[in-house]
């Protein structure tokens, strides 16, 4: 199915802060001041040490591990072992990329970790980049997002997105902050680095992204066996004790 025609939070995020260009940024020129941004870390690597290095990588999140961070810290984890233990780096696609947004309702925050391994030197080195940004939001609950994409050889993309939204939280208001949040590094006029090409072939799958966000209605039904109906729920303290399960779409552009 052609990415136009699944949903991804990501990308529609992604198309609002397009359209809204720099008024999607929080705090104009004063940006810095609302936002917490990483310094792009990049490394080449030797194809014959990536094993280790990605090893190493893992071992590395896995000490800076905590109980605020541990939902977010687990997916990247998960990336990296799914990488090392398929050898993915050596397969048949250019790049893998991985874009992780975790909002943790205890402290506040909204992160976004965003990875991409790129193969250069005719496969005989992988070139290594990530960067984080945050920035403080008011949401009702946790929520995580996962979304990775491969790029094959003759460029043909595919991406897959896995979300866990708590029933309590409305997806247009996550949107709007995962908006908010990824504004300066979808508007490349602030020039903030960031891996590279990867905002670009975001942006671009973007543009195919619907204008539609999915009723909340589906996550917030439940089967009422006194009156032996589906029921859609709306008070917050009913709500917050609906199981969140796991959503996974994907697409190609």
């Amino acid at each position: 199915m052609s990415g136009s025609a699944q949903n991804s939070l990501l990308l529609l995020a992604v198309k609002r802060s397009m359209n809204m260009g720099l008024n999607s940024v929080r705090g104009g020129t004063r940006f810095r001041q609302f936002y917490g941004i990483s310094t792009m870390e990049t490394s080449t690597i030797p194809m014959s040490s990536m094993g280790t290095y990605v090893q190493y990588m893992i071992d590395d999140i896995s000490s800076s591990t905590t109980s605020s961070n541990a939902a977010m810290m687990t997916e990247i984890s998960n990336y990296l072992y799914d990488i090392l233990i398929t050898e993915a780096y050596t397969s048949d696609y250019s790049e893998k990329t991985s874009t992780i947004t975790f909002y943790d309702r205890n402290i506040g925050y909204l992160n976004c970790w965003m990875h991409r391994f790129t193969p250069i030197n005719n496969w005989q080195s992988c070139l290594s980049e990530e960067i984080s940004i945050s920035s403080a939001f008011r949401l009702p609950d946790s929520v995580l997002v996962t979304h990775h994409s491969k790029k094959f050889l003759f460029w043909t993309r595919t991406w897959t997105e896995r979300k866990v939204v708590p029933a309590v939280v409305v997806l247009n208001d996550y949107v709007n902050a995962l908006c908010l949040c990824l504004a300066p590094l979808v508007q490349t006029s602030l020039n903030i680095q960031t891996p590279t090409n990867m905002i670009n072939d975001i942006k671009t799958a973007a543009q195919n992204q619907r204008e539609f966000v999915p009723s909340d209605a589906e996550r917030r039904t439940v089967y009422d066996p006194i009156k032996k109906m589906s029921t859609v729920i709306n008070d917050p303290e009913i709500l917050r004790l609906i199981p969140p399960r796991l959503e996974i779409t994907n697409g190609v552009y």
